[in-house]
């Protein structure tokens, strides 16, 4: 498992918290830290993620995050460490 961070976009709604919280349970990822900020453009906010997954999910886990009508932007960085889980 490799650590990630992961920023997300969203519309200003439970509905798109969850449904990216439900997205990344799908990539097997276990959410260590999440954080949701005001992004400064009304009904929109910024979620950022700290998350322990495996490699090749990180970039199918931008896919499917992207492609949620609720978000409008995702993105990822990896960390370059290794995480025992």
């Amino acid at each position: 498992m490799h650590a990630y961070v992961f920023s997300v976009v969203i519309e200003d709604s439970l509905e798109a918290l969850i449904k990216v919280l439900l997205t990344t349970r799908q990539a097997q990822a276990k959410l260590i830290s999440a954080e949701v900020c005001e992004s400064g453009i009304e009904n929109v906010k910024l979620l950022t993620m700290s998350l322990s997954l495996k490699p090749e999910k990180a970039e199918w886990l931008k896919r499917k995050l992207s492609n949620l009508p609720t978000v409008l932007e995702a993105n990822y960085v990896g960390l370059n460490t290794f995480l025992k889980v």
